[in-house]
């Protein structure tokens, strides 16, 4: 095996892992998986411009510090709008990496999502993009952009993590 390949394969590991860890509310597990150059991000727009993420509005922007928040809020009690804790289960379709020369690897997957919260279950669908970075030798997430089928219409209230 080549080292691009040994990289991508482990890249895509890593999202799958990722999705099995949320799965699982192992949020302090999750922020382990995230590079200190972290950014999360959920537009609301169907083709947002990568280069100018401020040109349209977010359900959520968050850095590593924000990233670091939200679990906090979550795991501290603080998210009264995840209190009982919301169950999901993620579909993910077969991931799909490509190396950049950079080093970096992006990996592009398809997604369902199962939310189910007090007496109400919402789905969610769309498309996951994680750019992959090797940190002293281990792959972590150094961007997470998720593209929502229906991001540009009325949405429920999203408090937990996609």
């Amino acid at each position: 095996m080549t080292k691009s390949m040994i990289n991508t394969t482990a890249a895509c590991e890593l999202v799958e892992k990722e999705a099995e860890i949320l799965d699982d509310g192992r949020y302090e597990d999750w922020l382990n998986l995230w590079a200190a150059e972290a950014l999360y991000w959920v537009p609301t727009t169907p083709e947002p411009d990568p280069d100018d993420p401020f040109a349209s509005v977010s359900l959520v922007y968050a850095d590593r510090s924000e990233i670091n928040d939200r679990v906090s809020r979550l795991l501290g009690g603080h998210a009264f709008a995840q209190d009982p804790f919301s169950r999901t289960t993620r579909i993910l379709s077969k991931p799909r990496a490509t190396a950049r020369e950079d080093g970096t690897v992006v990996v592009e997957s398809r997604f369902i999502l199962h939310e189910v919260r007090l007496e109400q279950v919402h789905v969610w669908s769309g498309r996951y993009s994680h750019e992959i970075v090797t940190v002293n030798e281990t792959p972590m997430i150094s961007r997470k952009i998720v593209l929502l089928v229906n991001c540009d219409r009325p949405l429920p209230n999203m408090t937990f993590l996609l």
